[in-house]
C-alpha cells in the first residue's frame, strides 16, 4: 500500500541520515577540543608533554590511529 511504502521510506530516510548527524556532532567536539587546547597552551603556558598527552586523548577520542610519541 503506499502508506506502507511512505513508512518504509522515512524509516529508511531516518536510519541513514542519523549517522551524519552524530559523526557532524563527534567531528565539532574534536574541533572545539583542538581549538581548547590551543587556547589553553597560548593562556596557561602548557608543557610540551601536557599538550602532548591531550594530543593523544583527542587523537584516541577522533578514532585515529597514535601518531605522536610514546613518552609523554
Amino acid at each position: 500500500s503506499p502508506s506502507f511504502h511512505l513508512k518504509v521510506i522515512r524509516t529508511f530516510d531516518q536510519v541513514t541520515s542519523a549517522p551524519e548527524k552524530s559523526s557532524g556532532m563527534a567531528a565539532d567536539k574534536i574541533q572545539a577540543g583542538v581549538i581548547l587546547l590551543g587556547f589553553m597552551r597560548k593562556e596557561l603556558n602548557l608543557s610540551n608533554s601536557s599538550v602532548l598527552g591531550a594530543c593523544q586523548k583527542l587523537q584516541e577520542a577522533a578514532g585515529l590511529p597514535n601518531l605522536t610519541p610514546q613518552y609523554a
